[in-house]
């Protein structure tokens, strides 16, 4: 595009031939020849560097969940010793008042 005004400006000042005309033509497609290489290479490292961080957020994403399954774990073995405790706690209360109805009978006995 540079090339291009160039050339407009030459031709209409006159100073531009056929074979300068060639010339901005070939250093032109050169150019745009040089900036797609560098686009290409600035994308090629978009991609590595966004492969990379996708790479970073899999293993992190991966540490999480066997963190979150490890506590999952072990709040499932917590759940089971506290219902566990529960039910014992349910039979010794049981037992209790078995035991205080006995008395409360045997001190109604005696009170009689």
């Amino acid at each position: 595009m540079v090339a291009e005004c160039l050339i407009f400006v030459g031709l209409k000042h006159g100073e531009v031939s056929g074979k300068s005309m060639g010339t901005t033509n070939a250093e032109f497609l050169a150019f745009l020849e040089a900036q797609s290489k560098t686009q290409v290479k600035i994308l090629e490292v978009e991609v590595r560097a966004g492969q990379e961080l996708l790479r970073l957020h899999k293993t992190q994403y991966e540490k999480e969940r066997v963190e979150f399954e490890e506590e999952i774990t072990a709040l499932r073995v917590g759940r089971t010793e506290a219902e566990r405790l529960c039910a014992e706690l349910r039979t010794d209360l049981r037992k209790c008042r078995s035991e205080l109805a006995c008395h409360v009978a045997n001190a109604t006995d005696i009170q009689r």
